[in-house]
């Protein structure tokens, strides 16, 4: 996971340096599947572990469209790593608090056939079930 930003927020407000600044930030939150429940931004710096509700009028319940709103209206998201990693690197966004971001770890995942699990990063299954989807058009349906 990653706490992000636009840039240009970084010209509107310091950069958080510690996960009590994030108070005084405006966040894009998650609605998760369980009714009236959002998303709390979960911090882990050695082994003291933070869960922090960062307020704001923003509310998805999906990780695309927070991206989108983390990108245009310049607030800030915690969004998946492998998610934001392309606009960290042409710096539209920017990484805070990364210290407390640590990555997650891969993926499990076993198949019927072979007994041992193999490890993939989320990208390489997400794009394995994408190119399944595309395959099968009515999946859905």
């Amino acid at each position: 996971m990653a706490i992000v930003e636009a840039s240009s927020y970084l010209s509107e407000c310091p950069a958080p340096a510690t996960p009590h600044d994030l108070a005084g930030h405006c966040g894009i939150n998650r609605r998760l599947p369980t009714p009236g429940t959002v998303n709390v931004w979960r911090l882990v710096h050695d082994d003291s572990e933070i869960r922090v509700r960062v307020d704001g009028p923003l509310i998805f319940n999906t990780i695309e469209l927070m991206l989108d709103a983390a990108l245009v209206r310049r607030k800030m998201a915690y969004l998946p790593l492998d998610q934001v990693e392309i606009h960290l690197r042409d710096g539209q966004l920017v990484r805070v608090l990364a210290e407390w971001t640590p990555p997650l770890p891969d993926i499990t995942c076993t198949t019927p056939v072979a007994a041992r699990p193999h490890r993939l990063p989320l990208a390489a299954e997400r794009g394995a079930l994408t190119s399944v989807f595309r395959r099968q058009p009515n999946v859905w349906n």
